[in-house]
């Protein structure tokens, strides 16, 4: 057997994502404030350190936007005072992050007193309360630049254990990919043997196919033209649930898709995975898929209309899904809905309900906008 050596490859500094839950309450403001100081200063020592602020107001109809953080997320910080965990806000955040809280760390800032043994969600180990005193941030007084030391010196401790963890699995890795290499050698061996009387058996039966496909090939040159099928790609729902595309009673499309649009211009708006993209007839994807929109409208003259989580008509995006046209200016800030374009021409319709017109150019620039009611 050959003897390979494995020679592991330069570990990556892992990155270390911090979030924070940000308050809305005004006492809490000032604390929170100073502890974005002090993560500043933690960021400058630890290049690996990301850290991010979550504010509750974001995500209040956008719930896959924050199940999103918490997936990316190690270390979670919430601020610990009555305003907070009174909050309908804090709830929303609470019951996602409870649903993708496997090997998370929670930390827990006492900011003001309360009575936090009687909140559910907070563990009850004193190690996830920081300052360790116990003691509410608010009554350091001047001492406070203590309490913010404490949580550093926790902090600090913490993320020395998730990097060392990390570098213990990519050690476990590395040994068992060096095991599986040493398999496949021995498996390379017997394959090139079976391959060998693959390839002897395939040198005595290539006359016969290549004689089959010439055959196979005279047959669908004689199929007659009325019996090609000229269909265009037609939307369909599938057994699982989801939808995707079909010609000819065939799919063409795999069915992945939560919602699609009809194609037109050769391009058709999908969503997957509760993201909307643009894909060609072939199935590519030619725009990235986004949570950025509530929905992608239908292509015509190269645009394509595209709202947002308010249900606002944001204006029409181009077949590289850039925002060509942007509406926020009309309508006062806020549109209702967009038809797609009949030649340079589309309708639009403000808060109000009522109709204006805008006329584009070849640049795809507004260059005339008129109302209709």
């Amino acid at each position: 057997m050959l003897n390979i050596k494995i020679i592991p490859k330069p570990k990556p500094k892992l990155k270390i994502q911090i979030t924070v839950v940000s308050s809305d309450s005004n006492l809490d403001k000032p604390y929170i404030d100073e502890l974005e100081k002090n993560f500043n200063r933690l960021k400058s020592e630890y290049s690996e350190v990301l850290v991010s602020y979550l504010n509750p107001d974001a995500g209040m109809n956008r719930q896959h936007y924050i199940s999103r953080i918490v997936s990316k997320t190690d270390i979670f910080i919430f601020p610990l005072s009555i305003d907070f965990l009174n909050s309908k806000k804090f709830k929303l955040v609470k019951s996602l992050i409870k649903k993708n809280d496997n090997q998370k760390y929670f930390l827990h800032l006492y900011l003001r007193s309360c009575d936090y043994n009687n909140s559910k969600f907070l563990k009850t180990n004193q190690d996830f309360i920081l300052p360790s005193s116990n003691k509410p941030i608010a009554h350091y007084g001047e001492l406070k630049d203590d309490a913010f030391t404490d949580i550093k010196k926790h902090l600090n401790k913490k993320i020395g254990e998730l990097q060392f963890n990390h570098w213990l699995e990519d050690s476990e890795i590395d040994r068992h990919n060096a095991e599986v290499v040493e398999n496949h050698i021995f498996l390379t061996k017997a394959l090139i043997i079976i391959v060998s009387v693959i390839l002897i058996l395939l040198s005595i039966m290539s006359s016969f196919f290549q004689e089959k496909n010439q055959s196979y090939s005279q047959s669908m040159n004689q199929i007659p033209q009325s019996q090609v099928c000229n269909e265009k790609l037609k939307t369909c729902k599938c057994e699982n649930g989801l939808r995707g595309y079909r010609k000819c009673d065939k799919v063409k499309i795999g069915c992945k898709f939560e919602r699609v649009s009809d194609f037109n211009e050769g391009l058709a708006a999908v969503k997957y995975e509760g993201n909307w993209g643009v894909i060609n007839e072939k199935g590519e994807i030619v725009v990235p898929m986004t949570s950025e929109y509530l929905m992608i409208g239908k292509y015509s003259n190269g645009l394509a209309g595209v709202w947002d989580f308010e249900r606002n008509f944001l204006g029409y995006i181009d077949n590289k899904g850039d925002l060509k046209i942007e509406l926020s200016k009309m309508c006062g800030g806020n549109c209702r809905n967009g038809r797609y374009f009949t030649g340079n021409s589309a309708t639009i319709f403000d808060k109000d309900n009522k109709r204006f017109k805008i006329t584009i150019n070849n640049k795809q620039e507004i260059i005339k906008a008129i109302y209709l009611d």
